[in-house]
């Protein structure tokens, strides 16, 4: 049995979205093994605010940039497998989920606090995701309280890896 190849310039798959989920996806789909490293690169090109990048498992960056930035020195290894199909399995990130502490803590703030929240929290859930790959069979340490903060919002959060799910704890505006 051999692997067929696309002919020319005809793309291994149609081109994704430019966003985080999607083109995760297209790279496990092309090259499931180069996940990491994909990963890794999409945290490089992530800017902090000001200072040093913080060591794993820890706070994390201050202000991620919100658009993605071209992935610069990938290389290709000679040519992937191609199936036929899309892989049937749902993407990992599709689980993940953000919730608040209580359900009265968004209470009373105000629509761009609010929109800010779900931005952060999206993103936060995302990142998290394509941290803890194993999900629900997660047999490590799990992080510790963290913050985020971008202008003026500030997140106090828990990663609950095995419920796929993080946790908004505390949220300050300031404005």
């Amino acid at each position: 049995m051999t692997a067929e190849y696309p002919q020319g310039d005809e793309p291994l798959i149609p081109m994704p979205a430019l966003s985080l989920p999607a083109l995760r996806q297209a790279v496990a789909t092309v090259a499931p093994s180069r996940l990491p490293e994909f990963f890794q690169e999409i945290q490089d090109a992530l800017p902090s605010s000001g200072g040093p990048r913080s060591p794993p498992g820890s706070t994390p960056p201050n202000e991620p940039s919100p658009t993605l930035t071209p992935l610069s020195g990938t290389r290709q290894f000679g040519k992937p497998p191609r199936s036929s199909r899309w892989p049937t399995a749902r993407s990992r990130v599709a689980d993940w989920h953000w919730e608040p502490v209580t359900d009265d803590l968004l209470d009373g703030l105000s629509p761009a606090a609010l929109a800010a929240v779900r931005q952060v929290a999206e993103e936060l859930t995302v990142r998290e995701s394509m941290i803890f790959l194993d999900g629900r069979e997660f047999t490590g340490k799990p992080p510790g309280l963290r913050t985020v903060q971008r202008g003026p919002l500030m997140l106090v959060y828990l990663t609950d890896v095995r419920g796929e799910r993080v946790v908004i704890i505390q949220v300050n505006w300031i404005g």
